[in-house]
């Protein structure tokens, strides 16, 4: 078990690779990514910095407590948070599916193993459901993921026939929207699949040239989706109806040479205050690691990590290839103790009431009820607390069962989002 320090607590940023101890101000739950081999062979002596899951505090320094290689993750491609706070990692080398305790880290086994195909993008559904794309594979497979006898099972494919499958999301409605084509020659083009009652189609006008590797998506609160193109470099803006801006929503840096022509943009997510963070591979992934975290408010513009007023600044770059990232919850979050200060108090109301609406990792900022929404009943989680009158500092880290039965109460699922690559 680990003990969480008041008033400060202990918060981390994980990526398949880290823990920091912050001030409460600052405290944030963890966020996880995958560092990946990708396309390469590790420079000698680097060989540990790969296939493992990382942490990161908010400047992006490594913390130490990572998920090693040992857990049995190789080139992993894909992560998720389940419903339960726990972390789905795809790795595509072994064809399993393995999951870790979303407090600890601590491995909880083989979720399930695809058998006859790579994994490669995970994404819990609104029926709380995992979603898998296979690995450049033609369908999204569909496995049992509510606790009991038919847990990891395997359920009826939500898409079939793709040319090669990759980001998974789930729009505004419900339906499954699906990266579909790696377009690496001239005049190819891939396209958006949306799943609505079981039938698929092309997704308005994302046929049309603007995508080449949709390998991660991300519904926005207004119905938006925003898409990374791995190979295109950037991130585009569909609207619910299918249709591209024109603009991309941002580009990611470095820009782009003949001989570089993308960063190799991987995966996104909302952060706890409703931002949203990219991960990157980087351009040659490895032998030198050029991976990078990016921090973007919701019009696409970069947001200064150090407050230092250098524009165009990553989170962290230089490092390992982060092939996807995702949020686990924060205990104090779904306390009532939106601000991490140990009691809920007004102005723990106050947060809610500013980020009232917006959309945020699951379990943080002031989602106390960890559907990814700050709505009304998140309110209604720290009126509760406050009302009872007690703190929220944490002395331990509950057990992997107590942990997940605890969550389970407090974590009904939004139509969520995710992929990485």
């Amino acid at each position: 078990m680990r003990t969480l320090r008041a008033p400060g607590c202990l918060c981390r940023l994980v990526f398949l690779g880290a823990l920091l101890t912050q001030p409460a101000s600052t405290c944030r739950a963890d966020l996880w990514g995958l560092s990946t081999p990708a396309n390469g062979t590790p420079a000698a002596g680097t060989e540990n910095n790969y296939n493992k899951v990382f942490r990161f505090d908010e400047l992006g320094n490594k913390l130490p407590n990572d998920i090693p290689t040992s857990s049995g993750a190789f080139f992993p491609t894909g992560i998720a948070v389940g419903p339960d706070g726990n972390i789905y990692v795809s790795s595509a080398g072994t064809g399993n599916i393995l999951y870790f305790n979303g407090q600890t880290g601590a491995s909880l086994g083989v979720f399930t193993n695809l058998l006859d195909a790579a994994p490669a993008q995970l994404a819990f559904g609104p029926d709380g459901n995992l979603y898998v794309s296979e690995y450049f594979g033609p369908n999204v497979r569909v496995y049992d993921a509510h606790l009991g006898a038919s847990f990891g099972q395997r359920l009826t494919n939500a898409a079939t026939g793709l040319s090669s499958a990759e980001g998974l999301a789930f729009a505004a409605n419900g339906d499954l929207l699906v990266g579909d084509g790696f377009a690496m020659a001239p005049g190819q083009v891939a396209q958006i699949v949306r799943v609505h009652n079981g039938v698929q189609s092309t997704w308005g006008a994302t046929n049309m040239g603007s995508f080449y590797a949709p390998a991660a998506m991300l519904t926005q609160a207004n119905g938006d989706v925003l898409v990374v193109d791995l190979l295109a470099n950037y991130i585009v803006r569909v609207s619910d109806a299918g249709v591209p801006s024109q603009v991309p929503f941002a580009v990611i840096n470095p820009p782009r040479t003949q001989s570089e022509p993308t960063n190799f943009p991987s995966d996104i997510t909302f952060d706890p205050d409703g931002n949203i963070v990219v991960s990157v591979l980087g351009a040659t992934n490895p032998p030198d690691n050029r991976g990078a975290l990016w921090r973007f408010d919701l019009n696409g513009n970069i947001i200064d990590p150090d407050n230092d007023a250098t524009p165009n600044e990553p989170i962290v770059t230089g490092i390992e290839p982060i092939a996807g990232i995702d949020y686990t919850p924060s205990l104090k979050t779904l306390a009532g103790d939106f601000n991490a200060d140990n009691a809920p108090t007004q102005a723990d109301y106050a947060k809610w009431r500013a980020a009232y609406g917006k959309f945020v990792a699951q379990g943080n900022g002031a989602d106390g009820n960890g559907n990814a929404v700050v709505d009304a009943a998140d309110y209604v989680t720290w009126r509760k607390a406050a009302s009872a009158g007690v703190g929220t500092r944490v002395s331990t880290v509950p057990e992997p069962a107590a942990m997940m039965l605890m969550i389970l109460g407090a974590l009904p699922l939004a139509c969520r989002r995710r992929v990485s690559r």
